[in-house]
């Protein structure tokens, strides 16, 4: 059976960095996809000849446990959520060195801290639904890598 990991966590949590050990590791990534367009992006993978039976669908939080209903009732693959979970205060910290905008703020109009708000409260609805869960707070890139 073809193997789907669902990798989701808040933004700032080490997604992008988790998607090149995902890419080291032989999976085919889809990243930020929208979540009407799953079931035809399930039915590619089921159809088309990939150099793998590996996959990742990478979503923001917000979608991911749309998404693991609609990848676990296809029925079609292995399906495991793995969930990063960071504490508010690392992503503020990681916020302040980078400089990057927090997706949501831009998005919705509120400050860095309520888009992180919003994130952990949407991390904590999926929690209970993670197979695997890491937590990203005190590890840099390369122990994040390896975990």
């Amino acid at each position: 059976m073809k193997k789907l990991v669902i990798l989701s966590g808040p933004s700032g949590s080490g997604l992008s960095t988790s998607r090149l050990a995902f890419e080291e590791l032989g999976y085919w990534i889809v990243e930020g996809a929208p979540v009407d367009s799953i079931s035809s992006i399930l039915t590619s993978f089921k159809t088309r000849k990939f150099k793998t039976d590996l996959f990742c669908l990478i979503v923001g939080v917000q979608d991911a446990g749309e998404v693991t209903k609609i990848c676990k009732d296809d029925g079609s693959f292995d399906v495991s959520l793995a969930l990063l979970t960071t504490s508010k205060e690392a992503l503020l910290k990681r916020y302040a060195l980078t400089r990057h905008h927090h997706p949501r703020s831009v998005l919705t109009k509120v400050s860095l801290e309520k888009a992180i708000d919003l994130d952990l409260e949407d991390t904590n609805n999926i929690y209970p639904d993670a197979d695997i869960t890491i937590d990203s707070s005190c590890l840099n890139a390369k122990e994040l890598r390896r975990e």
